[in-house]
């Protein structure tokens, strides 16, 4: 069973909860938006809802293998300076928009407490 923790180890409660799940025999991972789309990648097919998610380390996890999703801290995207301002903020919208997609169509189940 896949489970992602939105957030970071910096968070201390993210933490816990990870090693928490961790012991109790579950895959745990951390799904940092933040780091959308520099190190965390994603493809998606939207009409089948069939996609996956590229870790930082590498780890690839398909949408149907993510059993869940806690959701502790949404910390947005960042995107790389670019000079011209405008395209800047097309970019960080587009990339806003894919993560908010993932967030509303898929199929696990996203949790807070």
């Amino acid at each position: 069973m896949n489970i992602l923790i939105l957030g970071n180890d910096s968070d201390a409660h993210a933490a816990h909860i990870k090693d928490a799940l961790t012991q109790a025999g579950a895959e745990v991972d951390y799904l940092d938006t933040y780091l959308f789309p520099r190190q965390l990648r994603l493809s998606w097919q939207p009409d089948t809802l069939v996609g996956c998610l590229t870790l930082p380390g590498g780890r690839q996890l398909n949408f149907q293998d993510i059993h869940s999703v806690f959701w502790r801290n949404f910390s947005g995207v960042y995107v790389s300076p670019l000079k011209d301002a405008n395209q800047q903020q097309v970019a960080f919208n587009d990339s806003m928009s894919t993560v908010r997609s993932l967030i509303q169509a898929g199929s696990a189940r996203w949790i807070n407490s």
